[in-house]
């Protein structure tokens, strides 16, 4: 909870940063905003997203809960974030992905979100409208 931290985005249901541990493990945190859940539902949900195991997502390592707070804790992933995988960055001497490894990433990503909205009887969704980076 006291790690540096780096925003990489904002969406539907929190802040999501880049986090350095005390032991310079590098990890994700999505911090959740205007989650009103009691304890053992948090922890029932977290049960069920930490189950989830599919190529195409993330595995939760780790949570947290607090009245006030409410933490998801992910693997950081180094190979930097779709949009500049997909588009890359102007001025860099990197050839842009051909279309067809862009539909294969499109494809992965899809089945991944399938994937989550079969879980908890299909109860459980991605629903994630964000504004990430």
């Amino acid at each position: 909870l006291r790690a540096s931290a780096e925003v990489l985005g904002k969406g539907t249901f929190g802040t999501t940063y880049k986090a350095s541990l005390e032991d310079s493990t590098i990890v994700v945190v999505k911090r959740l905003k205007e989650v009103s859940v009691g304890k053992r539902d948090f922890e029932q949900l977290m049960e069920v997203v930490g189950n989830i195991r599919h190529e195409n997502v993330a595995a939760l390592r780790a949570y947290y809960y607090s009245k006030d707070e409410k933490l998801m804790v992910y693997d950081h992933f180094s190979r930097g974030n779709l949009s500049t995988l997909l588009h890359g960055k102007r001025g860099e001497n990197r050839a842009p992905l051909d279309w067809e490894t862009r539909l294969k990433i499109v494809i992965g990503a899809a089945r991944g979100i399938a994937h989550i909205h079969t879980q908890n009887g299909g109860k459980l969704v991605h629903g994630n409208r964000s504004e990430e980076r």
